[in-house]
């Protein structure tokens, strides 16, 4: 909106100036307007996957991932199971019990040393976690490059701690290593 405003300020300006002025507002404002051009391919690209999105979850297949995905949002407000996840929006289903609520925001923190994640490294190194839920498979050496996934110093007692068990809705599950599958 403020770009919108600026540039619309820039072009009436050039329209009213004289000489010199002129162009260099015209000029101006030609930049303005083409600095809208990733934005805009970026709102583009969002809507069309928005769309895209829409269409899957309606088909037969997305049907069966949206009931996976409120069989894990069930599973993450049952106070009786504790769960650590790497998404936002699976750890605010725990209300009370949300580790961080921002998985970016957190992981930001805790690479940049302002937060330690001690306890919760500490849970995972005593298998107190009923699962793991990760948007990414934890095992893969890309997981310390996800902007959105865990403090890698959590992630590595979880290779440790806790084994793969099945993909759900999108979310790779792990439980812990000295308990049987349920």
């Amino acid at each position: 909106a403020v770009e919108a405003l600026t540039l619309a300020t820039l072009w009436s300006a050039s329209k009213t100036a004289e000489g010199a002025r002129a162009w260099w507002l015209a000029a101006l404002a030609t930049m303005v307007g083409v600095s809208f051009i990733p934005a805009v391919a970026d709102v583009w690209t969002q809507a069309d996957s928005s769309i895209r999105q829409r269409d899957h979850l309606r088909s037969r297949i997305g049907q069966g991932t949206l009931r996976q995905l409120n069989d894990l949002i069930r599973l993450c407000r049952d106070p009786d199971v504790r769960i650590l996840t790497d998404s936002s929006f699976l750890d605010i289903q725990q209300g009370s019990r949300t580790a961080f609520g921002d998985s970016w925001l957190f992981r930001l923190l805790a690479n940049t040393h302002r937060l330690e994640p001690t306890a919760m490294k500490r849970a995972v190194e005593e298998e107190r976690y009923d699962w793991i839920l990760t948007t990414n498979e934890i095992n893969d050496v890309v997981y310390q490059n996800h902007s959105f996934g865990l403090p890698m110093s959590v992630i590595e007692a979880a290779r440790r701690h806790y084994v793969p068990t099945t993909r759900k809705a999108g979310f790779f599950r792990y439980r812990p290593r000295g308990r049987v599958a349920p």
